[in-house]
């Protein structure tokens, strides 16, 4: 299992992604191991893939190669059809055999607006705001039915910033990595892409310290819960519980 979860915030765009790969011999998997599934390039892009481990090496390769010329696009979608038309055309010279088993996501800019493109394989489709977010890989299933949920607690206005986008991307990996029977592991990685102080587009990866953050907060979220559903339940006044130390 491996799982990717994307969301199209009202500020910009977060990725997350667990780390664990499948690597192939032929046809048969042949080993798991943790590694990076997620870059950023040049033009403010990201990249994240789940799905076949060198397939998907040569699609970084060629998405890294072709930057954005957003000034020739003239609708968002252009640039993911483009993109994906050149890839397409090396693999077929290069006799790789179809389909390419991989899934991935790109976030970028056009005319200075967020976007966030899904492949599923070589068909790509974008998230709007209303469709905001997607899940990919074989853990998609189950990380969707748990972020529908979380969205629908947590997010009143439904389409979330990326401060929130950052946390339930976070705890929808954290979750699956949690709760299934192997093949997702951490470490969590995560990227955005927001408008920095110069408001402008950049895209980056969080820190180590900056997921633990995000952990911290789940962890005091899930240890205060019980608390609340006692004091909601008996309506009496609620009381702030001890945290526990910091992780």
């Amino acid at each position: 299992m491996t799982i990717l979860v994307a969301f199209n915030c009202t500020d910009g765009v977060v990725i997350g992604a667990d780390s664990m790969l499948t690597l192939f011999a032929g046809n048969d998997n042949a080993s798991r191991r943790t590694s990076n599934k997620m870059y950023t390039a040049a033009g403010n892009r990201i990249f994240a893939y789940a799905g076949r481990q060198d397939n998907a090496e040569l699609l970084r390769v060629g998405f890294e190669a072709n930057p954005v010329i957003l000034s020739e696009s003239s609708h968002p979608i252009d640039y993911p059809c483009d993109l994906i038309r050149t890839i397409h055309n090396r693999f077929l010279y290069m006799g790789v055999p179809q389909p390419i088993d991989v899934h991935f996501v790109l976030a970028y800019e056009h005319n200075d607006t967020h976007h966030c493109c899904i492949f599923n394989g070589m068909s790509p489709f974008l998230l709007t705001e209303i469709d905001f977010f997607s899940t990919i890989g074989s853990g998609a299933d189950l990380a969707e039915v748990f972020l529908k949920f979380m969205v629908n607690s947590l997010c009143p206005n439904g389409r979330p910033n990326v401060k929130d986008g950052r946390l339930l991307a976070t705890w929808a990996i954290l979750h699956l990595i949690q709760t299934s029977a192997g093949g997702i592991d951490g470490p969590i990685h995560i990227a955005v892409l927001e408008k920095n102080a110069e408001n402008k587009y950049s895209a980056r990866k969080l820190q180590e310290y900056e997921i633990v953050n995000e952990l911290t907060i789940i962890r005091d979220f899930q240890f205060a819960m019980p608390y609340l559903l006692t004091e909601t339940r008996s309506g009496s006044k609620i009381e702030e519980p001890e945290l526990p130390p910091s992780i």
